[in-house]
């Protein structure tokens, strides 16, 4: 109750405040502070709603208790005439009616209480859109003449130089700011504190681990996380500053001005150490600028002294500029696309710095403060998101090579696309979030963020459908979401988890495909909630569906029909040797549609599932890669048979690829016309090169029978010529 008064007597202040004459910086604060008591209304909206929804519980049973009871007692009064029963029960009505009354009082306060709550919330909700609004309103009086000319100014007048009470007056104001900040968030400046001593501790372990890491030649982001990282404690300070808006969203603006200047410090050195040392000139003008910025934020535009040092760092912002772009080798780590992007980019904060100083000159002040303050916030923001976005990158990179993640087969052999991946999202990720700072530092996200808000959400019809663009982009976002994922997850499957569990031949391949066609659907599912559509909606595609297949996709379906058949079934799988009517050769890949078999020839044949399904189907290596090979030799007459199928199994005994079981056989097969014919049967379970196998014992035969001296016959003929 108390609280509640205090804001409602600093809100009948505020209501008398005019907001168009206070500085951007008070509104901001404003901002902050009511933002804060809005949450805490919100939180006690939600515990009142809470204890009232008890308290309504509690007064319904004890009135269920009361009537019980009453219910008792003219039941009792009626049966029996015993005082003592009846004193008993009035007793507990009494009780039950004193608790009903009890509660009844505590359910009206609460209910007070949350209408109090809600009204202060409304109150402060329209407070805040006052602010808004008055934002908004100086946002487009940008380009509007707002101080008289510096020309015209009077320099005599004693409250432009009234320097020692404007620093007071800024003291007074914001040290109340900070104190009130840290008194609301003591809890969360505690974990932010430990946050930093956790980001120093892991950096220090870092530069510790990677001083025996050689990095990729040429890798910019490798190369330069080294030399980042032998300054742990900057590092540290930058990305802990950096991120410190997780912790506190909420800062009063001199809260972000300390920020930036402890900034400056680290950033500045981090810089230092990775460029040419005729870089430390600029680099200290600066800081120079840094710390003028500072300066001026403590002297309001109403002061002369505001508008000459603005004038003063918009002179030094040409003149380093102009330095820069003739001068732009002093970076080491540029190359000449880099080079191309920081000349535009200083181009347009020159241009920027230029129409700076002429609008301070003709009295457009607010102008002129955004666009000097963009040239020196720019920077400070893109030097700290390309030493962030290189840091995270290159130590991403480099975890990717280590010994650790070396161990996942589906990152080893697919480290550079990992690579160029991470680099590619964190580089986007880093210019969408500049892109945020500028719109900010130019103040006009606002306007930018409520101009594409109303393009996304603007609904276009198209017959009875209607859609918006944002749930266009959400739905193939989606569905590209999903495709990535399951890519991934068969990657993690088909390289490392199938690799170590041991499964029948073919699972698999089933495994991974039904994953992934499974995530596809579950992301085109979404997609489709995603843009509004209901689900029992789908029924019309799939009727669609259903008409085209009766007309003309009967043999497209029957193919994708078989083709799950034959993931299921898994009669066939990528590898085997098949046999399809005169075509034979080895499966390269089996689609949903179609499989591609390679012959032995080197052509790729294209074959419909359908034909696996319904025609006759040798494969080969179904089951195994044994396969029994025959080899028909024959001896001259008058040899020793015993002797030849003797050296003929002890040659099959001794070759590698010829196994033992089953047994090889040598068998007399034949009394020919010109030799007696050996029948040799074996096996071997090298298929891929049967033929070569063949070949060998062929050539393994022959020399064995002649080293025997067994001679291999050939077919004579004695040709008799009778003359008439």
């Amino acid at each position: 109750d108390s609280i509640l008064s205090n804001i409602e007597a600093l809100l009948v202040v505020e209501n008398q405040i005019k907001y168009d004459s206070l500085l951007s910086r008070s509104l901001v604060n404003k901002s902050n502070f009511w933002t804060v008591n809005k949450e805490y209304l919100e939180k006690q909206v939600n515990r009142f709603e809470g204890i009232f929804s008890e308290l309504s519980s509690a007064s319904k049973q004890v009135n269920n208790e009361l009537k019980l009871w009453e219910t008792t007692k003219s039941q009792i009064d009626s049966a029996y005439t015993d005082v003592l029963y009846s004193n008993a029960i009035d007793e507990v009505i009494f009780q039950a009616d004193s608790i009903k009354n009890i509660v009844l009082d505590r359910t009206k306060i609460c209910f007070s209480l949350l209408k109090r709550i809600r009204q202060d919330h409304i109150s402060i909700d329209n407070l805040l859109l006052k602010i808004k609004t008055v934002n908004r309103s100086r946002q487009e009086q940008v380009f509007e003449k707002t101080h008289a000319s510096f020309i015209s100014t009077d320099f005599k007048e004693q409250s432009h130089w009234n320097l020692k009470g404007r620093v007071k007056l800024f003291l007074d104001e914001n040290i109340p700011i900070i104190d009130h900040f840290v008194h609301l968030n003591f809890d969360r400046i505690l974990i932010f504190f430990a946050y930093m001593i956790m980001l120093v501790g892991l950096f220090f372990f870092l530069k510790h681990k990677i001083k025996g890491v050689i990095p990729e030649e040429n890798n910019v982001y490798q190369n330069t996380v080294v030399t980042v990282l032998r300054r742990p404690i900057s590092v540290a300070i930058i990305l802990g500053i950096f991120s410190s808006g997780l912790f506190f969203p909420n800062r009063p603006p001199i809260l972000l001005d300390l920020n930036i200047l402890l900034l400056t410090i680290p950033i500045i050195y981090i810089v230092s150490s990775v460029s040419d040392k005729k870089i430390n000139t600029y680099l200290f003008t600066f800081s120079i600028l840094i710390l003028l910025r500072f300066i001026n934020y403590i002297y309001p535009p109403l002061t002369l002294f505001h508008r000459l040092v603005l004038l003063l760092m918009g002179m030094l912002e040409v003149v380093v500029l102009i330095s820069l772009f003739q001068k732009l080798n002093v970076f080491k780590i540029t190359n000449n696309t880099f080079n191309q992007l920081v000349r535009i980019i200083i181009v347009f904060h020159l241009c920027a710095a230029i129409l700076g100083l002429i609008a301070n000159m003709t009295g457009h002040l607010l102008l002129s403060e955004i666009a000097i303050d963009f040239t020196i916030t720019n920077t400070l923001v893109g030097l700290l998101l390309i030493i962030s976005t290189v840091v995270l990158i290159g130590l991403l990179q480099l975890l990717i090579d280590g010994s650790y993640l070396k161990r996942f087969n589906f990152l080893k052999s697919r480290s550079q696309l990992f690579k160029s991946r991470i680099a590619l999202i964190i580089t986007f990720l880093g210019a969408l979030l500049w892109v945020n700072y500028i719109l900010q530092i130019l103040r006009i996200s606002d306007i930018v963020y409520h101009f594409v808000d109303t393009i996304l959400n603007t609904r276009i019809s198209l017959g009875s459908a209607s859609f918006t663009m944002g749930g266009v982009l959400l739905f193939f976002f989606i569905i590209w979401l999903s495709v990535i994922v399951s890519d991934i997850i068969r990657a993690v499957l088909e390289d490392d988890v199938f690799k170590r569990v041991s499964l029948k031949k073919g699972v698999p391949r089933m495994i991974s495909v039904v994953v992934r066609f499974s995530l596809i659907s579950i992301g085109i599912f979404l997609a489709v909630s995603a843009i509004g559509m209901p689900l029992n909606q789908l029924t019309i595609i799939f009727s669609a569906f259903s008409v085209g297949i009766g007309f003309g996709l009967q043999n497209i379906v029957n193919n994708f029909v078989s083709g799950v058949i034959l993931l299921f079934e898994r009669p066939i799988q990528i590898g085997d040797t098949v046999e399809v009517g005169q075509l034979i050769g080895s499966v390269a890949s089996m689609g949903i549609r179609s499989s591609n078999i390679k012959t032995f020839d080197g052509a790729d044949v294209i074959v419909p599932n359908a034909n696996l399904i319904s025609n006759e189907v040798i494969n080969w290596t179904l089951s195994d890669k044994k396969r029994r090979i025959e080899i028909i030799s024959g001896v001259a007459y008058g040899s020793d048979v015993y002797l030849v199928r003797k050296l003929l199994l002890d040659m099959l005994g001794r070759h590698p690829d010829v196994m033992k079981k089953p047994e090889p056989l040598v068998l007399f097969n034949d009394l020919g016309e010109s030799s007696l014919d050996f029948r040799l049967l074996f096996w071997t379970n090298n298929y891929d090169n049967w033929i070569t196998v063949k070949s060998e014992i062929i050539f393994k035969v022959h020399d064995t029978l002649k080293e025997a001296g067994i001679t291999i016959p050939f077919p004579q003929r004695d040709v008799h010529i009778k003359k008439s």
